[in-house]
């Protein structure tokens, strides 16, 4: 056979890492630990003392969080106001909102409907793990979108469900 020249077989070379004989005991020829880098404990949370409506400092390194233009307000991101941008885009679209403020946004009831429906699966998927407040807020403005959608569909004469 090939690569059997001479009966001498070229097999597996076996060395024993293990530290420790059967015995428990350690070994005189054992490999030395490496010393390990020593995991860095996570570092302690000060104590909340701002008011929960502060908002952070902005990082410099991300231009998204620049401190804003002097003159411009600072807005929380919360649950709320991602409701209150989803329903503007849904009045926009509705053509409920003045020329100026619709920034672009075509007249579309269709689109409108889709707002108001991604409204809809939000109270459903969000169902029970909300604050009252944001439960309240949330189903004022899904009953007023639907509200102003009849009234933008009947007039068009096109009666459609939201």
């Amino acid at each position: 056979m090939a690569g059997h020249e001479g009966g001498q077989d070229k097999g597996f070379k076996i060395v024993d890492k293990r530290r420790f004989t059967a015995e428990g005991e350690t070994r005189a020829d054992a490999p030395e630990d490496k010393p390990r880098a020593a995991a860095r404990p996570p570092e302690p949370r000060p104590a909340e003392t701002k008011a929960p409506a502060q908002k952070p400092e902005p990082r410099a390194s991300d231009p998204r969080r620049a401190a804003p233009a002097a003159g411009q307000p600072q807005y929380r991101i919360d649950f709320l106001s991602f409701v209150a941008s989803l329903a503007t885009n849904a009045l926009a679209a509705l053509g409920a909102l003045p020329q100026g403020q619709a920034r672009g946004i075509p007249t579309d009831p269709e689109l409108a409907r889709e707002f108001i429906e991604i409204l809809g699966m939000l109270r459903d998927k969000t169902h029970g793990n909300l604050t009252p407040q944001e439960s309240a807020g949330l189903e004022r403005v899904l009953a007023d979108l639907q509200l102003q959608y009849v009234e933008v569909s009947r007039a068009a004469g096109k009666p459609r469900r939201p």
